[in-house]
C-alpha cells in the first residue's frame, strides 16, 4: 500500500530477498510430502521448515522496518500527503442484496460513488530508504 501511494517500486535486492523467502517456503513443503513417504527425510524436512520460519520472518522484519522508514521519512520532508489518492475503505459500506440469481452486478459490488478520482496506474519510480 505504501509503494502504490508513494509510487514507489521495490529495489533487485529486495525482488531477491522475497524469491529467496518463496524457494524456502517450497523447498520446506516439499521436504514435508516427501517426509510423510519416506522416514529418514523427516529430521531434514524438520531443519529446512525452521530454517524458512526464520527467513520468513527476516523478510517480514526487514518489510515492516522499510515502511516504517519511508513513512518517518515522508513525515519529516513533509510529504506525508503525497502520492497517488487512496481509495475509500469499501468494507464500512453497506452493500445491497444480491438479485434473486445471486450474482452482483460489478457496479453495485465495486461501486466508485464518492472517490475523488478513479485509480490511475502508479508509474515506477526508484528510491532509497
Amino acid at each position: 500500500m505504501v509503494m502504490d501511494r508513494y509510487q514507489i517500486v521495490s529495489d533487485p535486492c529486495d525482488n531477491r530477498i522475497i524469491r529467496f523467502n518463496n524457494f524456502m517456503q517450497l523447498l520446506a513443503c516439499v521436504l514435508e510430502l516427501l517426509s510423510i513417504c519416506i522416514s529418514e527425510l523427516r529430521d531434514a524436512a524438520n531443519i529446512v521448515r525452521i530454517i524458512a520460519r526464520i527467513v520468513y520472518l527476516c523478510t517480514a522484519g526487514c518489510m515492516t522496518a522499510q515502511i516504517h522508514a519511508e513513512l518517518d521519512f515522508r513525515e519529516a520532508t513533509g510529504q506525508a500527503g503525497a502520492g497517488a489518492p487512496m481509495q475509500q475503505d469499501m468494507s464500512r459500506q453497506q452493500a445491497p442484496p444480491p438479485p434473486s440469481g445471486g450474482m452482483i452486478p460489478m457496479a453495485q459490488a465495486y461501486p466508485t460513488a464518492g472517490m475523488s478520482q478513479p485509480y490511475q496506474e502508479a508509474k515506477p519510480s526508484m528510491a532509497t530508504v
